[in-house]
């Protein structure tokens, strides 16, 4: 008896949960009412198309448990979808999904999350963030005292992308591969170009994206990250509109890996 009523209030506070905190879509008016009333906000930014921004609002951010976070630390939350809303998009630079904004009492931001976050990683995450632990400024200053610290790098690199800075991310992660290289760790410097590329993607330069995949199949041809590059670097030129250099791409991967299972499903797509 006593398990059913402990049952039934969860469900209960649940349900009361969801309906007085719901996500407002008006962010202009949202984000005045959270300065005037000195609340902090949480700005979720997402799209139809992303299946992490899918999960996210389907488990982590529909928790009981995170939605109890939110009521007690007193959060006004924030939903858009920038590429239904322009203006979202260009004031606040999101071009990676999901991505989470936190801002304090004041209104000022103090960062950002990109991706997907299961409940006590997220409110972990922002807890730290409260502490300052964890932000682009207390990597920064840890980097000024470890700068061959290539996960760090990394971790900062993501930072600046989720703010758009795309060329600091790119010039963080030119001297991560370059670092890697000279320590020979070949896993280290395949994740900074990898990540180059994405920037490069995210900042809509479709081509330089598709360089820097080649430039994995050319340093590490025997590497199983070679095989995917090419069809990286394809999709990239695809986006980009290069039609012809997509083809080009898809034509080399099929020349290079002959015995790879997708070759007749690349040589279809090749023929349309």
């Amino acid at each position: 008896m006593k398990k059913r009523l402990l049952i039934i209030f969860f469900l209960i506070l649940s349900v009361s949960l969801v309906f007085s905190l719901q996500f407002r879509t008006d962010w202009k008016r949202a984000l005045k009412e959270a300065k005037e009333t000195h609340k902090r906000v949480f700005f979720v930014f997402h799209t139809d198309w992303c299946p992490h921004c899918r999960h996210l609002l389907s488990t982590t951010l529909k928790d009981p448990e995170m939605l109890s976070y939110f009521e007690k630390e007193g959060y006004i939350l924030i939903s858009v979808n920038p590429e239904k809303d322009r203006e979202a998009e260009s004031t606040f630079k999101v071009y990676g999904y999901p991505t989470m904004i936190i801002f304090d009492k004041n209104g000022k931001e103090i960062d950002r999350i990109l991706g997907y976050m299961d409940t006590a990683h997220l409110i972990k995450t922002i807890e730290d963030f409260k502490r300052g632990v964890g932000t682009l400024n207390y990597m920064l200053k840890k980097y000024e005292k470890n700068p061959d610290d290539l996960n760090l790098i990394f971790n900062i690199s993501t930072k600046y992308i989720a703010r758009a800075e795309f060329q600091k991310a790119i010039d963080l992660l030119n001297i991560m591969e370059n670092k890697a290289e000279k320590g020979k760790k070949k896993d280290e410097v395949i994740k900074a170009i990898m990540r180059k590329a994405y920037a490069y993607y995210k900042w809509k330069k479709f081509n330089r994206a598709a360089d820097c995949m080649l430039e994995i199949a050319e340093k590490y041809p025997d590497s199983k990250e070679a095989r995917d590059a090419y069809l990286d670097a394809s999709y990239y030129a695809g986006r980009g509109g290069d039609k012809k250099r997509e083809k080009e791409l898809l034509k080399e991967f099929v020349k290079r890996y002959p015995d790879d299972p997708r070759v007749n499903k690349i040589k279809e797509k090749i023929k349309k």
